[in-house]
């Protein structure tokens, strides 16, 4: 999900909340005057989503990181949040992620 018009707070406590309550990955993109990526899933999950960062992050021009299970990224190219998080996406299905470990 892209969001607009929003600030980041809200989105990460919407990402925190929705990770807590339901079995769940989730891909966030903010646009706003820059790039903002949330990547997180519920802890029945046992990627360690900074891997992903590593790939995702040069897509926005960005750097980024966090806990195995939450991760931020902030970049420079607002334009790529939807590719970056295709990429993220299909990763995490190319990798078959979305079984419970």
């Amino acid at each position: 999900k892209i969001f607009e018009n929003r600030e980041l707070h809200e989105i990460r406590f919407l990402a925190n909340q929705l990770v807590k309550q339901t079995d769940i990955w989730l891909l966030f993109g903010l646009k706003s005057e820059k790039a903002h990526l949330i990547l997180a899933h519920s802890n029945h999950y046992q990627y360690n989503l900074n891997q992903l960062v590593q790939q995702i992050a040069p897509l926005i021009d960005g750097r980024g990181g966090g806990r195995a299970d939450f991760v931020e990224i902030g970049g420079k190219n607002i334009l790529a949040i939807k590719t970056a998080l295709n990429q993220a996406k299909e990763f995490i299905e190319a990798n078959n992620l979305l079984k419970n470990s």
